[in-house]
């Protein structure tokens, strides 16, 4: 929704970024491999741009984002997608979200306010999904 607010490198990072986050419970859920398929196509990434650990995301991510608020912001709350998007986000996830977060300069109150966000982005879109699939609006 926002990734296009980053650049092609910035944009890289995030999905890097993405996956390593959708990796830290140590089993990539469906959902979680659904959307990063999407992300990538989002992205335009042709193909994959490979693995870094968590903690050179990070830095990677301090360094380059460091000068561009608005990236920074669209960085966080599409990770902040990620990590809602199956309503299920699990502790070791949201660590490495806060270990992100606080690096870039983020309160904790920030922090809950993208969660809180993605979390009813997630629910807006498992609802147009039973929209979509009965047809008639009916719950």
């Amino acid at each position: 929704m926002f990734l296009s607010l980053l650049d092609g490198e910035q944009q890289k990072l995030f999905w890097m970024s993405a996956r390593a986050l959708t990796e830290q419970a140590g089993q990539v859920a469906v959902l979680d491999q659904a959307l990063l398929d999407s992300l990538a196509a989002e992205c335009r990434l042709d193909e994959d741009p490979g693995r870094m650990p968590w903690a050179q995301l990070v830095g990677q991510a301090t360094e380059r984002l460091a000068n561009d608020r608005y990236a920074r912001n669209a960085f966080m709350l599409e990770l902040a997608g990620v990590a809602a998007i199956d309503r299920d986000a699990n502790a070791p996830e949201l660590i490495a979200y806060g270990e992100m977060g606080s690096e870039l300069g983020y309160s904790e109150a920030e922090l809950v306010r993208f969660l809180n966000f993605a979390s009813a982005a997630a629910q807006l879109l498992a609802d147009g999904r039973t929209l979509i699939s009965t047809g008639d609006g009916d719950s």
